[in-house]
Parts: structure tokens; C-alpha cells; sequence
């Protein structure tokens, strides 16, 4: 799953609106949009915080 379709998804399930989510993390509205379209692409740095403001672990591994 791609980072943005998952912060729609945890976003949604916690009733944080995109507004309060840039708040929440410093970034605009416009750039969350964007990640949550899969217009543009998120970095893991960006995630990690984005995730982080919602309360959300996600654990990058390799795969065997």
C-alpha cells in the first residue's frame, strides 16, 4: 500500500480532517492532498512524521 492511500485511511479512522492533520504536522493542506491522491509521492521521512502525528507505527522491512 502506498504511504498517501494509508494516512487517508488512518486519518480517516481517527475523524482528523485533512486541515487538522497539516496543523498537526506542519505541512499544507495542498501537499497532504496530494500524498492522499497519489499525485505525488511521500517521502519516508515525511511519513514517518505524518504517521507519527496520528498516533501510527508502521515497520519498514525487508522482505525474506
Amino acid at each position: 500500500m502506498e504511504y498517501g492511500k494509508l494516512v487517508r485511511k488512518e486519518r480517516q479512522k481517527l475523524g482528523v480532517s485533512v486541515e487538522q492533520l497539516a496543523q498537526m504536522t506542519g505541512f499544507t493542506k495542498r501537499a497532504i492532498f496530494y500524498w492522499e491522491s497519489g499525485e505525488r509521492t511521500m517521502s519516508i521521512k515525511s511519513a514517518d512524521r505524518v504517521f507519527y502525528a496520528l498516533g501510527v507505527s508502521v515497520v519498514i522491512g525487508k522482505k525474506d
